[in-house]
């Protein structure tokens, strides 16, 4: 013990800190520039943003800004850096290759003001409408349209670099030593402090073992004296103690069927009030099967659509509504109408306890709310129409559930294909719970020539959270002989703003081995970190 604290003391006096480095999350990039040596810090971001929202994120929550390049010296280290970054991050990013960089518009630099190289700029679309993206793949700057090309009424969004010129200054070797050199009688007194500390610390140690051997002694002898008692004591069996304490069982409340005609609700473009991540649009308010509905969309680049449910008159106290299907249009209104933007959610459940359930868009706000996608009505006006399948009402709360850290289910997807027809078009699975959240399996038509599976958690919540999760995603083959497709990540972060996670892709041409006849077999493995 005492050898041990006075190596402590010595190995602290004499370590060497280290010179200036990049804050927090940034990691460290140099490189030559003529006679110099120069340093930056760039940070990945696999949050998924708007180009025009990057550098105001960057600012916000890395105290940096979109990451640009001075030099081409800079531009090929970054090149070198950015192939160096985990397979794991690149497998985050939005699409899996590309992230924002700082350079747009009539490509020049965000912050700097500064032209663009011509020889990095070169060949590069001559207006307004592109952002700039690096490839982590090719190494390539890529230009990206603001307005994605495959979701219509979308903008673009991509994860983000952003670079810091914060530097973290340590003390120097130099430093270290005449601090050393200042503070040696001091050094020299706490050595022989501890020592005798460590003496005295080490008769203590003695006297508490004694104490311990007394009480393994008294211990060992209660022991004996119970093993003598239990030898002339009868008890009753474990079943017939268990049946004496019984309660008398409860009657099971019965679901009844609930009948509820397709409810239709309005929301104002006007209405929406806050920023692009939390704002929030409401409706109005509609009375059916003895309860008020109402619904609202929540952020406007992947907005939620909420439907709310509160016991009205003659609901019972408590209850839980439970429905095999959840089914929300966005009718067409203006212009010449057509075919509705449609959602289905499978395994709804309301309660007097939780009464909203979330599915996320996948139509923007602004795409919704843009009269040439013929949403809105004349006056302005979004209408949603909310349908229920086999739906049942329950005078009792839900079921409660342990928290489990861990868990596995096969979840089935009905009538795929004809379902998502259009782009944005979503289905959502019944639901799975781990780590205290509601998990649950969405298939959208991302593109036009495939299928997206991902896993969504808990859309509703409005607090900030964030947790790890390890999880697996298997497409199981209708055909069976181990044709199964799977996705399988560890530690991907999911949070509040983005409460989903990476995705598993399928083209039009390979759905057709995963159907039994229009449904298809998910398999998920789901550990949240804890």
């Amino acid at each position: 013990m005492k050898l041990f604290l006075i190596y402590f003391v010595l190995g602290f006096f004499s370590s060497t800190p280290g010179k200036s480095s990049c804050p927090g999350r940034y990691k460290s990039v140099s490189y030559q520039l003529g006679s110099k040596r120069k340093e930056s810090c760039y940070f990945v971001s696999t949050e998924y943003i708007r180009w025009e929202d990057a550098g105001y994120f960057c600012a916000r929550n890395h105290n940096g800004y979109l990451a640009e390049f001075a030099s081409l010296p800079e531009w090929e280290a970054f090149k070198t850096f950015i192939s160096n970054i985990a397979n794991r991050t690149k497998d985050k990013l939005w699409d899996g290759q590309h992230a924002w960089i700082g350079g747009s518009r009539v490509w020049k630099w965000n912050t700097s003001g500064e032209i663009l190289d011509p020889l990095l700029s070169n060949g590069f679309p001559k207006d307004d409408l592109y952002g700039l993206t690096i490839n982590v793949h090719s190494k390539k700057m890529v230009p990206q349209k603001l307005t994605s090309l495959v979701c219509p009424g979308h903008p673009t969004i991509h994860s983000y670099v952003c670079e810091s010129d914060e530097r973290v200054e340590r003390e120097t070797e130099n430093q270290g030593s005449e601090k050393l050199a200042g503070n040696n009688s001091e050094s020299r007194q706490e050595v022989q402090q501890l020592q005798e500390e460590a003496v005295a610390l080490t008769s203590s140690l003695e006297r508490t073992e004694g104490l311990l051997r007394e009480r393994e002694q008294i211990i060992l002898s209660l022991e004996r004296e119970l093993e003598a008692s239990r030898k002339t004591t009868t008890l009753p069996s474990t079943t017939e103690a268990t049946t004496s304490l019984e309660q008398p069982p409860k009657p099971q409340e019965q679901a009844t069927d609930f009948l509820i005609s397709n409810v239709t609700f309005a929301i104002k473009e006007s209405d929406y009030e806050g920023d692009a991540e939390n704002g929030e649009a409401k409706s109005n308010v509609v009375e059916a099967g003895g309860l008020s509905w109402r619904m609202s969309m929540r952020g406007s680049i992947f907005p939620r659509i909420l439907v709310h449910a509160e016991g009205g008159r003659g609901a019972p106290s408590p209850w839980t509504l439970t429905a095999q299907s959840l089914t929300v249009k966005v009718l067409r209104k203006g212009g010449e109408g057509g075919t509705p933007y449609t959602l289905r959610l499978e395994g709804a459940t309301f309660s007097s306890e939780k009464g909203v359930l979330g599915m996320l868009s996948g139509w923007s706000w602004i795409g919704l709310t843009n009269p040439s996608n013929r949403f809105l009505d004349p006056q302005g006006t979004l209408h949603l129409e909310v349908s229920f399948e086999e739906a049942a009402m329950s005078p009792s709360p839900p079921p409660q559930r342990p928290t489990l850290w861990e868990a596995e289910a096969t979840l089935q997807l009905r009538n795929v294909t004809s379902s998502l027809r259009d782009l944005g078009e979503l289905i959502f699975s019944p639901s799975i719970h781990v780590g205290g959240k509601e998990w649950r399996v969405w298939v959208g038509r991302g593109f036009s020539d495939g299928y997206s599976f991902r896993l969504l958690c808990n859309p509703e919540e409005r607090s900030t959270w964030s947790l790890k999760v390890d999880f697996t995603i298997t497409l199981l083959s209708a055909e069976g002989g181990g044709g199964n497709l799977e996705k399988k990540m560890e530690g991907e972060e999911v949070r509040g703003g983005s409460p989903w996670t990476s995705w598993l892709f399928i083209p039009d041409s390979s759905i057709g081995r995963f159907l039994t006849g229009d449904n298809l077999s998910v398999a998920v493995k789901i550990r949240v970190h804890h």
